[in-house]
């Protein structure tokens, strides 16, 4: 049910895109606000373009992700 509302195959193909142009992927997992029909919230996951992220990580041995920054823009048409 949730790889099919969030339509993962394509999800899929989009992160395998990404990652044969740019030599990595990133995938941005959230919960949707309750759904009417679903009575409860929702898992959803996007691919997100690898020229808008930054990844960052400790100085450990083991490199773990701290944090992660997404920057974009956005067009206010008003």
């Amino acid at each position: 049910m949730i790889l099919e509302y969030n339509d993962e195959a394509d999800e899929n193909t989009e992160l395998a895109k990404n990652a044969s142009i740019y030599g990595i992927a990133y995938e941005l997992l959230y919960m949707e606000q309750e759904d009417e029909g679903m009575g409860r919230p929702m898992l959803r996951f996007c691919a997100l373009d690898p020229k808008e992220c930054i990844p960052i990580y400790d100085e450990t041995i083991e490199h773990n992700l701290t944090a992660f920054i997404r920057y974009y823009t956005v067009n206010d048409i008003l």
